[in-house]
């Protein structure tokens, strides 16, 4: 949603400390998806969110929990 703190157009950045970017997501499968390690530039943080959505266009991810699809 726009308007919100740390909200993009898709995923969510949040600066912690002065040098540390954490990443994340909410995915098709309505669970929120964390990066794996934290990154030392927005850019890179940035960059990660861009491939993942990328990855969830093409059919790759999120494994969708099989409770879910029942």
């Amino acid at each position: 949603m726009a308007g919100q703190k740390g909200r993009r157009g898709w995923g969510w950045l949040r600066k912690s400390g002065k040098t540390t970017w954490h990443a994340s997501y909410k995915g098709p499968d309505v669970l929120r998806h964390n990066a794996p390690r934290t990154f030392s530039a927005k850019m890179d943080a940035e960059e990660w969110l861009a491939k993942e959505r990328r990855l969830i266009e093409l059919g790759v991810r999120p494994e969708i929990p099989v409770a879910l699809l029942v």
